[in-house]
């Protein structure tokens, strides 16, 4: 349990009346009193109790902060560098760079921060029909298809519609334990050994996942590897659909066979695996390859 002393830089998440906020307001701790806490913050004192305190934390990269500029202007966006003299650089929503900023001038925002490709998410569809959108406020679901330079997204609905630079404001971040479906598609990036296993690490924290799709993906047989170590250590226990394909990838017939052994040893139904690109003979074994290929299904 931390000692509250004067002095300390702090930061509280409580504001006037007690209310929680979204964001964590850094500032110094001017008095300590037996159950109370007071801090300096750019707006004013504020009197907390010990528990509602804690250290400032440092800040991160992809981190989403609020700030007050020039003349009083509060801005939001993200962290997208850290200097050596402790300040950071700031994405600015809708554009531009803060640089140099002052820790202490940061407010880390709760939940924020950035999204990566294949996070499942929920985002608030524009309907036509207005008894759709009542229907809809809560958000609709979808996977975030990739991260554009001015940190907005481009999203696709699990209905299979599309929006385009869509800001992080505008997304709300699924509930681990709800997600059942995970899309990958048409992705390049993803089928390398790091790419894939990034995909597995966050499969991995979704207790309750059923499909993962990866069609016209870059499925490279180190990243298919991943996948069958992911399955062997009992990581991903709920899933009863992988749908892998890719155009141009090719993998060896020796780790497609893995991926199907630990497939069926899971217990998992062997419809369930869908697979749908080019496989060569062992390379490891016999010399080079063959020149026939096959395609793989399983």
């Amino acid at each position: 349990r931390v000692v509250w002393e004067v002095g300390q830089l702090v930061e509280t998440n409580v504001g006037g009346g007690g209310r929680r906020r979204h964001v964590w307001v850094p500032g110094t701790v001017v008095e300590v009193r037996t159950g109370l806490v007071k801090i300096e913050t750019a707006a004013g004192t504020e009197a907390v109790r010990p528990d509602e305190v804690r250290l400032l934390a440092a800040a991160k990269v992809g981190q989403g902060v609020k700030m007050t500029v020039r003349r009083g202007k509060e801005l939001s966006g993200a962290v997208v560098g850290v200097n050596d003299d402790g300040t950071v650089n700031v994405g600015v929503d809708g554009g531009g760079t803060e640089k140099g900023v002052e820790r202490m001038k940061l407010s880390l925002v709760k939940g924020g921060g950035s999204l990566q490709v294949g996070q499942p998410v929920k985002v608030q569809k524009k309907r036509r029909d207005a008894e759709l959108q009542r229907r809809d406020q809560k958000g609709a679901p979808a996977t975030v298809m990739s991260v554009n330079k001015d940190r907005t997204y481009d999203i696709r609905f699990d209905d299979g519609d599309v929006a385009q630079a869509v800001k992080r404001g505008n997304i709300e971040v699924s509930t681990l334990s709800t997600v059942e479906r995970l899309d990958l598609s048409r992705n390049k990036a993803i089928g390398s050994e790091e790419s894939l296993g990034v995909a597995m690490e966050l499969a991995s924290l979704l207790p309750n996942l059923k499909e993962l799709t990866m069609e016209d993906c870059a499925i490279e047989e180190g990243g298919l590897a991943t996948v069958v170590q992911a399955i062997k250590d009992g990581r991903l226990p709920s899933l009863a659909l992988l749908e892998m394909n890719g155009d141009s990838s090719e993998v060896g017939t020796e780790v497609v066979q893995a991926l199907q052994e630990v497939w069926q040893s899971a217990g998992k139904r062997s419809s369930g695996l869908r697979l749908g690109f080019e496989a060569r003979g062992d390379k490891t074994k016999g010399g080079p390859a063959s020149e026939d290929s096959t395609r793989a299904r399983a």
